[in-house]
């Protein structure tokens, strides 16, 4: 039988692993930083001198990085989950990331110099559409089909983050006369590739309701790597050196990233999950509420700051998202009407024939009546009974007579001319009403409904003519005696109400 993730995520399993990861973690963290504050120095190439505890901690930082996307190659063999392609997009996303660590770490310690931009962010950049394709591959595979409320949370997010991201980040980044064209570029690029790791991180969380544990660690790795970005780029629009004081944040993201994709529960995180994606949950509600209100929160600090406000950059991202606002609450409104029809479908059909219920006949049957009363047009109403039904159920199982029913149900249907109709009463009896037809008509019409049963299946039917004087009630009562009167006959066959011409049949 193969294993399903679904089926190892426990609660016990999850608090264990969850215990487990935290002590990683903590080990981790606390190791980079002992080893920081190692002593010493030793000459390097060209006569550089090496921190040594400086070194060693960059080079367990860089080795974490490349364990962590060796670890999402584990677990895709490990777990074999279903889209196994967004992971391996994740595996090279880390592993780019650990690239860029290394350039990075060779080009501080080893060759003395910081240069900006370098190779180093070039893998740093790359990573990111790795990352982000591979989460939103992951997100895709469960929901197993468009979310396009889900689509524009995400989008509402990422707008939001994007205005406060472009006043606070990217352009002070844009407009830095100490930094070349390129420079310029690479550090405006950074915010915008975290906007949309956000952007995709939030997509993920809105998928279906049920989440398991490998979500929601994976949501942390992915989180503490955009902190620790947005940590290092407000540091860096500061002028502070940022690097050691937020390496704890990077090394938590590659832990819980390798954590995730260990986690049994990874191997059903990409698969199609029905349950309830769309449900507005209070925190989703705030959150694109306090998403939404992010132009507003930014020019607020612009004003007490006493910066310039950049109202082009407010406005553009205020009418973005009031038109992404208004696509939701459209899709809002069109989903309560689809529940609609969907509840007033389901209350006028019977769920096992399909064909209209108790309800949907003795309301049709009403309005048969109102017209016949204003058109003067004859009504025949005709109650049918499958005979013996509860013997059949008894000798060929209920399975069998639901399908006798679902069988009688469409055969007569199909058989029927408009404004004939016909709907489930209860059990095995059905309501046929038929407008503006004589006796002989509703007569035949039986007939050809007898002849469609399966062989050894016959039917008891009682009709009535309605007298125009009669409410519904009183003439489904006739109708109900004639059936009754069918019955004591000797059943198979059809009975009319008295003191009416009976058209017989056979």
């Amino acid at each position: 039988m193969e294993k399903t993730g679904l089926l190892a995520d426990t609660p016990d399993v999850s608090h264990r692993f969850l215990r487990w990861t935290a002590a990683a973690c903590a080990a981790v963290i606390a190791s980079y930083y002992v080893l920081i504050t190692l002593p010493g120095t030793v000459a390097g190439p060209g006569g550089a001198t090496i921190d040594v505890g400086l070194g060693a901690a960059d080079g367990m930082f860089v080795m974490v990085g490349y364990a962590a996307a060796i670890a999402v190659l584990m677990g895709v063999r490990r777990n074999r989950p279903h889209h196994a392609g967004a992971w391996y997009l994740q595996a090279a996303g880390l592993g780019l990331w650990a690239t860029g660590d290394a350039m990075y770490v060779v080009f501080e310690n080893v060759l003395n110099e910081t240069p900006s931009p370098s190779i180093a962010d070039a893998a740093y950049l790359l990573s990111y559409p790795f990352l982000a394709i591979g989460l939103a591959g992951v997100a895709r595979g469960r929901r197993g089909e468009r979310d396009a409320g889900g689509l524009i949370d995400s989008a509402i997010f990422a707008v939001g983050a994007l205005s406060t991201v472009w006043v606070f980040l990217i352009e002070p980044a844009l407009t830095d006369p100490e930094m070349s064209s390129v420079g310029r570029g690479v550090s405006a690029a950074y915010p915008v590739m975290d906007v949309l790791l956000l952007g995709v991180l939030v997509r993920l969380l809105t998928g279906p309701s049920r989440r398991p544990t490998a979500v929601w660690v994976l949501a942390g790795a992915a989180s503490a790597f955009l902190l620790a970005d947005t940590a290092f780029s407000v540091a860096t629009v500061l002028g502070v050196d940022g690097d050691v004081e937020f390496s704890w944040a990077w090394l938590l993201g590659y832990v819980l990233w390798a954590a995730a994709a260990l986690h049994p529960s990874m191997a059903t995180l990409s698969r199609e999950d029905r349950s309830d994606a769309t449900h507005l949950t209070t925190a989703r509600v705030v959150g694109v509420t306090l998403a939404a209100m992010a132009p507003a929160v930014t020019l607020v600090l612009l004003e007490l700051r006493g910066q310039r406000i950049q109202v082009w950059a407010i406005v553009l991202s205020w009418v973005v998202l009031f038109s992404l606002v208004m696509l939701r609450v459209v899709g809002l409104i069109r989903r309560i009407e689809q529940q609609r029809e969907t509840l007033a479908r389901v209350a006028r059909t019977d769920a096992l024939t399909g064909l209209p219920n108790r309800r949907s006949g003795d309301a049709e049957l009403r309005r048969a009546m109102d017209s016949a009363t204003a058109t003067g047009a004859p009504l025949h109403v005709a109650m049918i009974d499958l005979d013996h039904f509860k013997r059949y159920n008894d000798t060929h199982g209920h399975q069998a007579g639901d399908e006798l029913l679902v069988t009688a149900g469409e055969s007569w249907s199909a058989g029927l001319t408009p404004p004939a109709f016909l709907a489930r009463h209860g059990g095995e009896e059905f309501l046929l009403v038929v407008p503006g037809s004589d006796g002989d008509h509703v007569a035949d019409t039986l007939q050809m409904m007898r002849g469609v049963l399966p062989p050894g299946t016959t039917l008891s039917a009682g009709v009535a003519r309605w007298d125009g004087r009669e409410d519904h009630l009183g003439l489904l009562e006739r109708t109900d005696a004639a059936l009754y009167a069918a019955k004591a006959a000797g059943r198979d066959r059809v009975e009319w109400a008295r003191d009416e011409d009976p058209a017989p049949v056979g």
